[in-house]
């Protein structure tokens, strides 16, 4: 490619790709429509895998078809199709932006979670750029202080409570595994999606052992602030889902803590 012809592509490549990155809180606006963008090339992929995955494009021949990056076939791409696909991104991303500026100025529950987690950033409890993801700080911040070991009989505790009908009302659900003999081995909490919290009994003692703690994504243990926003900000997509997933983990914590 010349270079201006190159300036062209990778002009648009870096603004779809920034156009594929998920905003929270999730706002809806219209996907831009799939077109070619080069021979045998569409963007963006829409072919059930990958819905409105603006850094992606689908490649489409005899054998089927694959899904890849856009950086990998820059060199396929016609710059005249680039420089058009490129203006719809960007008016899509000014759709996205316009959309989360109402949400943030008018969900309550946002400016809950963004004045908590103004106040952590403050305290100096928050020390990463988590951008969009700030107000999740709130959550994160209750996913570490339940990430610990607690003593086998205050997990016990929790599985009672959250098993009467009172706390039930969150629809978390739990699940106890049990060794022969009757000691419990592990214990799941589920909070939202493949959200969970998994507490493991040490030394097969059951109630009387000690328990450590994972926050788990289905089979994934996510650390830092970073990383458990991330989660939470998929699997809560919005301010209300925050806050309940909040909620949630506050029971949780407040259960373990109760004095013996």
């Amino acid at each position: 490619m010349t270079k201006l012809v190159d300036a062209v592509v990778q002009s648009f490549i870096k603004t779809c790709i920034r156009a594929s990155e998920r905003p929270w809180p999730e706002v809806r606006v219209t996907p831009v429509a799939t077109r070619a963008i080069g021979e045998q090339i569409y963007w963006p992929s829409q072919n059930g895998l990958l819905p409105d995955r603006l850094a992606y494009v689908d490649i489409r021949s005899k054998n089927g078809h694959e899904t890849r990056h856009v950086t990998a076939v820059a060199d396929r791409i016609d710059p005249n199709a680039a420089f058009y696909a490129e203006a719809e991104c960007r008016k899509f991303i000014d759709n996205i932006v316009a959309e989360l500026t109402l949400v943030k100025a008018t969900d309550p529950n946002y400016a809950a979670l963004m004045s908590e987690a103004n106040a952590m950033v403050l305290a100096g409890v928050v020390q990463v750029d988590l951008k969009d993801r700030l107000p999740l700080a709130p959550c994160a911040f209750l996913v570490e202080k339940i990430s610990t070991e607690w003593p086998g009989w205050a997990v016990r505790r929790l599985v009672d409570r959250l098993l009467d009908s009172t706390v039930m009302a969150m629809a978390l659900s739990v699940d106890v595994d049990m060794l022969p003999g009757g000691k419990a081995e592990a214990v799941t909490v589920r909070l939202n999606g493949d959200l969970a919290v998994l507490f493991r009994m040490w030394e097969h003692r059951g109630w009387s052992g000690v328990a450590s703690t994972l926050f788990v994504v289905g089979d994934e243990n996510p650390q830092g602030y970073d990383e458990v926003t991330r989660a939470i900000a998929y699997h809560c997509p919005s301010p209300a889902d925050a806050i309940s997933f909040k909620y949630a983990l506050s029971t949780m914590l407040e259960i373990l803590e109760e004095e013996e």
